[in-house]
């Protein structure tokens, strides 16, 4: 596998470092999102909450994950979902 160094001098495989797109949002442009933060063993129940998207990246093999900012509990969280805890 190959490497690349970053600007920190760690070396890490390439294939972090294969994505293809991404796209951030900025204050006011943060598009509104749910997420979903548990499913039951079913895959059936779930748990959405409104948020807002930050950022989403299309990697290389086609799959997307999702940056969101949301409130729980009057908190405000920053997490990564994948495309289908996302709508």
């Amino acid at each position: 596998m190959e490497t690349s160094e970053s600007s920190a001098g760690v070396r890490a495989p390439d294939r972090l470092n294969a994505v293809c797109h991404y796209v951030v949002y900025g204050p006011g442009a943060m598009p509104r999102v749910e997420v979903c933060l548990a499913t039951g063993s079913d895959g059936i129940d779930a748990t959405w909450t409104p948020g807002e998207l930050r950022m989403h990246t299309q990697h290389e093999d086609g799959s997307r994950t999702f940056t969101a900012q949301y409130r729980l509990q009057g908190r405000l969280l920053i997490d990564n979902f994948p495309m289908e805890r996302v709508r």
